[in-house]
């Protein structure tokens, strides 16, 4: 008897506790708020203390929400700059608190995939280039952070395991990049470059950007994100929900035509292509991209334009002749090193002998920046976590047809997509080091681990 009323509590404590303590802490929260707009500064800080205290115990008995919790600081660009002092700690939080619950379950196992033994053969091939390096104290500052983003990828991949918890990954992902732009609108119409350059000129002269100041990131922040928010707006079915994703998706779109980026113009473009092939059954779905896209056209003031009028004079383009300069340099600097490279972080520091600038430069070019950096280990390891993300989402594409999951078919297609779009943005930036190409090879790798789970659970059944 006593047993048995053991274990009913400790059902109680893992599902109706946690749900009480959620709702009570965002009500407290609330409260607190309230004060702190009411009563003035000392309650502002009671706010952050108790903030911090619930978000803690949250973390603890529920890591996934510090894995949440660090998905929307990344995205949003806000953990980078402002809580860069609270990212960390959140971080190490999140893994204590998962290696402890996998510990006390005993529920840690490592994740089969081709993609976990790639990323520790890039690590590896990073760590030895850097001692090919001239400036190591630049090659230790990129590896630390590869090394950052694989612990982060490793991390998620090992926290998420259940379908119900790709969803929420996808929604603040989306809605945290929506953040980030509507910041970069913020400081664009409303900021010190607009008020100082007059209404008339600013939006030529002054590029929307986000908190790290760069037009081109903040591009390909944003493009990726537009077909996760295509998908979850097909699968809902909620008419609020879908009129917030669509205002989300104009968000992303605008955003990414006033960063004046070419890239970004390039990716979105693209973009619009594959979601019309993706979509070409649905008529009504077509039609109103189109009809979308043509609005844009029409709304897009005429200095913005202007901005982007350099297509037209291609050769005589000073960015896009640097551009070439620096992909015949790159290449050299390949020739020259071949085996391990010049050194992760290095392209920078060498760019000056081998692009014939006035500035040193990055590659503009991800592939060409590890092929020079690492040498052609390094590039065919990435290519090849590339190739086997794609493999393993064309295998979950095919299962969750053979499945008629028509949610799960949906995101996977949508992440593919995105993929996509971020490879061809990669052809024109520096992108190794971002979030969102090692988050997008995370969710492959997730949703593959929890197929496979679900398929190995019912061949058990029978």
């Amino acid at each position: 008897m006593n047993q048995s009323f053991i274990v009913r509590m400790n059902s109680l404590n893992t599902t109706i506790s946690i749900e009480r303590i959620v709702i009570a802490f965002i009500l407290t929260l609330q409260l607190i708020a309230l004060a702190a707009i009411w009563f003035g500064p000392p309650w502002t800080f009671a706010l952050i203390f108790f903030g911090i205290l619930g978000t803690a115990v949250l973390v603890v008995l529920r890591p996934i929400v510090g894995l949440f919790l660090c998905i929307f600081m990344l995205f949003s660009t806000i953990g980078g700059v402002y809580l860069q002092h609270a990212y960390k700690p959140l971080f190490l939080l999140t893994i204590l608190a998962w290696f402890l619950r996998a510990l006390h379950l005993r529920e840690i196992k490592f994740v089969n995939s081709s993609q976990n033994y790639l990323i520790a053969g890039f690590i590896v091939v990073a760590l030895i280039s850097a001692f090919f390096a001239d400036n190591l104290d630049r090659a230790m500052s990129m590896t630390g952070s590869y090394l950052k983003l694989f612990l982060f990828y490793f991390i998620a991949i090992m926290i998420v395991s259940s379908r119900s918890e790709i969803k929420p990954i996808l929604w603040i992902m989306v809605t945290a990049g929506s953040l980030a732009a509507l910041i970069g609108l913020y400081q664009t119409f409303f900021g010190a470059a607009a008020d100082s350059q007059g209404q008339a000129n600013f939006l030529l002269s002054t590029r929307t950007e986000t908190l790290t100041h760069d037009p081109n990131y903040l591009a390909l922040i944003t493009v990726p994100l537009i077909p996760l928010a295509v998908g979850l707006l097909k699968i809902d079915k909620s008419l609020l929900r879908k009129i917030f994703l669509t205002g989300l998706i104009a968000i992303l779109a605008g955003t990414t035509i006033l960063t004046l980026s070419r890239m970004g113009m390039l990716c979105l473009f693209f973009l619009l292509i594959m979601i019309l092939y993706k979509e070409r059954r649905h008529k009504k779905l077509v039609i109103s991209a189109i009809l979308a896209f043509i609005l844009m056209i029409f709304l897009i003031p005429e200095n913005v334009i202007e901005g982007v009028r350099i297509f037209q004079d291609f050769r005589g383009d000073d960015s896009v002749q640097q551009r070439l300069r620096i992909l015949n340099g790159g290449f050299n600097m390949f020739l020259d090193h071949p085996i391990f490279g010049v050194g992760i972080g290095n392209f920078l520091t060498q760019s000056l002998h081998y692009t014939n600038t006035l500035l040193p430069r990055l590659a503009h070019n991800t592939f060409l920046e590890i092929m020079a950096e690492m040498g052609i280990f390094g590039l065919v390891i990435f290519v090849a976590i590339i190739f086997y993300t794609l493999k393993d989402m064309s295998q979950l594409q095919k299962f969750y047809q053979a499945q008629q999951d028509e949610q799960f078919l949906e995101f996977v297609r949508s992440i593919r997509i995105s993929f996509l779009v971020f490879l061809m943005g990669s052809f024109f930036l520096t992108a190794g080091p971002i979030t969102t190409f090692w988050m997008l090879v995370a969710l492959t790798v997730m949703m593959k681990k929890i197929s496979f789970d679900a398929t190995l659970s019912k061949a058990n059944n029978y």
